[in-house]
């Protein structure tokens, strides 16, 4: 009897909307971004070579869907990393190389575009980009939610979300930048 009360006790839970909610948010998480493979940094347009003469400053952050799979990776620079890799500052003039930095992209596992993001992953200057993955359809997330968080004097704000299209296989939103 007492199994029967735990279950339904856990059935209860489980399928409450607070709880589901949260396994439909899936966040994209700086701290399993890896460097870009040499295959990848070769099929990129100058703008992106141009940073990879320094190490683990292009990296692929992986997407893992409820099931574990990765869905999607976003291609970013990783502006937090630049004091450790000996970045100089002179290529911080935002007309060197290129003006502007690229802007993260969004892969699917085959290497096809589905999108860019509008700032930089997972953190810009100053501030960290928070970036969550809803609307989950077949192992497939339908809605991109953005947070800038502590950017300085504008403080924490959301950006407008970015959508799937399914007719243009892409991710689009009214991104500022």
């Amino acid at each position: 009897m007492r199994w029967l009360i735990a279950c339904a006790a856990l059935g209860a839970v489980l399928t409450s909307p607070a709880l589901a909610a949260s396994m439909d948010r899936i966040r994209l998480r700086g701290e399993d971004c890896r460097d870009a493979s040499e295959d990848v940094i070769a099929s990129l347009e100058a703008k992106w070579r141009h940073w990879h003469r320094w190490p683990h400053i292009v990296q692929l952050c992986p997407l893992h869907a409820p099931d574990g799979r990765v869905v999607l990776s976003v291609l970013t620079l990783r502006f937090d990393l630049f004091d450790a890799a000996g970045v100089p500052e002179s290529e911080l003039d935002p007309t060197v190389p290129v003006d502007p930095a690229p802007s993260p992209r969004i892969f699917d596992p085959q290497g096809l575009v589905l999108g860019e993001l509008p700032e930089a992953f997972p953190t810009g200057v100053p501030g960290e980009f928070r970036v969550v993955f809803t609307d989950w359809h077949d192992g497939f997330p339908y809605r991109i939610e953005m947070r800038e968080i502590g950017a300085a004097a504008m403080g924490t704000y959301d950006l407008p979300p970015m959508l799937w299209n399914v007719a243009r296989h892409r991710y689009e939103g009214k991104c500022p930048g």
